[in-house]
């Protein structure tokens, strides 16, 4: 469901394992945070960085966890080229009010996933 993504529709439904989660902490204030960050995989090894800006936090820091499997659903998805991208892939998510996310039982989601590159490609990806 990942490679079908496009903005600027934000009824997307998906089911997903967290791969990695992290908070972001303030610039001025790291004991405050500022945003989670995650990277999503799908069922077909594809990767896409989701964002929780700071008025969601509290919604969703304590119920998303590294590893689990969870079906969302209704994000925006936007353009990835700000500071914190760290996938190649071209758009990202970002939480809304609405966003739904529900633990899933299915272990069907690979637990990691790599993509291998020449090394030329990797010296141009820094």
């Amino acid at each position: 469901m990942i490679s079908k993504m496009h903005p600027p529709r934000e009824a997307w439904r998906m089911k997903v394992r967290v791969l990695r989660l992290w908070v972001v902490p303030s610039f001025g204030n790291h004991e405050v945070p500022n945003s989670m960050e995650m990277i999503l995989l799908d069922e077909h090894c594809r990767k896409i960085q989701a964002t929780v800006k700071k008025p969601l936090l509290n919604r969703f820091r304590d119920h998303i966890v590294d590893g689990q499997v969870y079906r969302m659903a209704y994000f925006t998805v936007v353009s990835n080229h700000g500071s914190y991208r760290v996938i190649s892939h071209e758009l990202k998510l970002v939480f809304l009010h609405r966003t739904t996310v529900v633990v899933v039982d299915e272990d069907v989601i690979p637990k990691t996933c790599f993509n291998m590159f020449p090394f030329s490609e990797l010296l141009n990806m820094t």
